[in-house]
């Protein structure tokens, strides 16, 4: 039995493979990035501002960023100092009006436990791409 290969089409055919599980795998980390998005929000504290509506996924040259584009949200992710802060940065502050000023003692993180609750279904994602990228090359 005589088996013979084409160098070239060997070549061709991997690194048209490459290419399609990089895309594919791109598509899949977007929707990963989407999935730790609705989990951040879930978990965002309510009573700040802003803070759960102003988050977002966005595709990149190299990949996805998760931006929360809240000023509230690092001093919720990463903690602060208990300080007094004005009634017009809490979300319900109609029950604040008359008092102006609401003091804040606890960080409520959000993103990271996001990020760890979806961790868990990323190798499933990503291995469905691979497939879903070698079955559409053919191989």
């Amino acid at each position: 039995m005589v088996i013979k290969t084409n160098i070239a089409g060997v070549i061709k055919t991997i690194d048209g493979l490459s290419k399609n599980v990089n895309k594919y795998v791109s598509d899949a980390s977007g929707d990963f990035m989407k999935e730790v998005l609705i989990a951040a929000r879930k978990r965002a504290p309510r009573d700040t501002k802003w803070l759960s509506r102003n988050m977002a996924v966005t595709k990149t040259k190299n990949g996805w960023d998760l931006i929360v584009a809240s000023r509230q949200g690092f001093f919720q992710e990463e903690g602060f100092k208990p300080h007094w802060i004005h009634s017009d940065m809490i979300e319900n502050s109609t029950k604040l009006r008359g008092e102006g000023f609401f003091f804040v003692k606890k960080s409520t993180p959000f993103v990271r436990p996001a990020l760890s609750h979806s961790l868990a279904h990323l190798p499933k994602i990503l291995s469905s791409a691979t497939k879903q990228a070698i079955a559409k090359r053919g191989g």
